[in-house]
């Protein structure tokens, strides 16, 4: 994972998504620490989450979205125990939070269903010897609309620096 994390680094700008990283960080590690947590989820706590996390920044799916679902996708893959909570998160309402197109694609990575030009990049993501091609999809993933695909990369960066962290 650490090859992954350096070509994450150098393709990203730090620069250009900072600040709302910055302004993500708390909410995020909520998010982090109340799916770690054992037992059934908080509905209350994961939708005061969701307010302060989603719904913030430009375009049909805001730049914080865009996070959120590069966070879920490294969770799902990282962290196979807890897919049963991201499907239970899959049936809440994200229309409270956030833009219907958004809440859509929400729903859609919660239950691992991947836009094609995602999961090439998730299969690479699980294979260390392919870092050439990664970095290639990578940049592809990068180019999706306006500033979508960047921001999930922004969020697959993150969740992988939390695991390096934290484990």
């Amino acid at each position: 994972m650490f090859l992954h994390l350096d070509i994450l680094k150098k393709n990203l700008q730090k620069n250009h998504y900072k600040q709302l990283l910055d302004r993500l960080e708390t909410p995020l590690k909520r998010f982090q620490e109340e799916t770690r947590q054992s037992g059934v989820l908080n509905t209350l706590k994961v939708n005061t989450i969701y307010s302060e996390l989603l719904g913030i920044g430009q375009g049909s799916t805001p730049q914080s979205d865009d996070i959120f679902l590069g966070v879920i996708t490294v969770m799902r893959i990282m962290k196979p125990e807890i897919r049963e909570k991201l499907l239970h998160l899959a049936t809440m309402r994200y229309e409270t939070f956030t833009t219907k197109k958004s809440s859509i694609l929400i729903r859609k990575f919660l239950h691992g269903n991947f836009p094609r030009e995602v999961k090439k990049l998730i299969n690479l993501l699980e294979v260390k010897n392919q870092i050439d091609r990664f970095e290639s999809e990578l940049r592809k993933v990068k180019m999706i609309g306006a500033s979508s695909g960047m921001y999930f990369l922004v969020g697959l960066l993150w969740q992988l620096q939390y695991y390096e962290k934290h484990s």
